[in-house]
């Protein structure tokens, strides 16, 4: 998988997309790549070069036997940085087992404590909660850092003084953008949408992931994480779902509370609505 179980802070998405749009423009072997990504005049460290191309290896590109370096994304899933964002978190969240996988399902579910965690103190509570095999799975606060860059590329946050705000308003634009299996412009229970959710995104509430790792967290039944509510507002206020909760509806939500924003409760409904990128 593209996410090495030590992240560095030089695997950055943007020099991993680089490395693959290039390769997809040129045919070149290996030190030819890094001479035109890291010209030796500007970068004297190969490490970077060597940490970017190993988080990309096997799972974006690979080498051919003549030693060309050949591209395993498709072309439409690099056409742009939103497609490559998609691509990438297809494949992420797809493996259980990936030590970046376990810790952003892991984190979703920590609640308001996670505006006052630094990295040291996630490193202990994931290592303490989660981590079975701590030789192979266990994050350094290095590798917190790369990981607060890529949740926050993969649309599930943002930094902000050293810590990563919750909100998934960009992952879950880019999970109904080509869904072709909800209905559009016409309310559906909110529960349909939950179970559909729970496949397209299973780091997020009540996916696979979510509940592999909730660690020491508890959640109330039909009570949504800090992160998903924050991205169901957001949706809501850019127009491209409704929220909305029926009087006496038999199946109620609730989201993480907000006091300032209109959907501070309960929903029983959402309306999704067509849009194209």
């Amino acid at each position: 998988m593209p996410f090495d179980d030590r992240l560095k802070n030089t695997q950055t998405p943007h020099r991993v997309y680089a490395l693959c749009r290039l390769v997809q423009y040129k045919r070149l072997k290996k030190d030819e790549l890094q001479r035109y990504l890291f010209p030796p005049t500007l970068n004297k460290n190969d490490d970077v070069f060597r940490n970017v191309y190993s988080l990309a290896k096997d799972n974006l590109i690979q080498e051919d036997p003549d030693g060309i370096i050949k591209l395993i994304l498709t072309e439409e899933d690099i056409k742009s940085p939103e497609a490559f964002r998609r691509a990438i978190a297809r494949k992420v969240f797809s493996d259980h087992q990936l030590t970046f996988s376990r810790f952003t399902a892991w984190f979703i579910n920590r609640g308001a404590q996670i505006y006052r965690e630094k990295p040291p103190e996630l490193v202990a509570s994931f290592d303490k909660e989660i981590n079975v095999n701590k030789d192979i799975n266990m994050y350094n606060e290095t590798n917190i850092n790369g990981w607060r860059t890529w949740v926050s590329f993969l649309g599930l946050g943002f930094s902000h003084n050293g810590i990563v705000v919750p909100n998934a308003t960009v992952r879950l634009e880019d999970v109904l953008l080509n869904d072709n299996q909800l209905q559009r412009n016409k309310p559906i229970p909110f529960k349909d949408f939950m179970s559909w959710l729970s496949v397209q995104c299973p780091e997020l509430d009540y996916g696979v992931l979510s509940r592999s790792h909730m660690g020491q967290a508890s959640r109330r039944e039909q009570h949504l994480s800090l992160t998903l509510s924050a991205g169901l507002r957001g949706l809501h206020d850019n127009g491209k779902i409704q929220l909305k909760y029926v009087r006496d509806a038999q199946d109620i939500w609730h989201l993480s509370a907000a006091h300032t924003h209109e959907i501070n409760g309960p929903v029983s409904e959402i309306m999704i609505r067509r849009w194209q990128a």
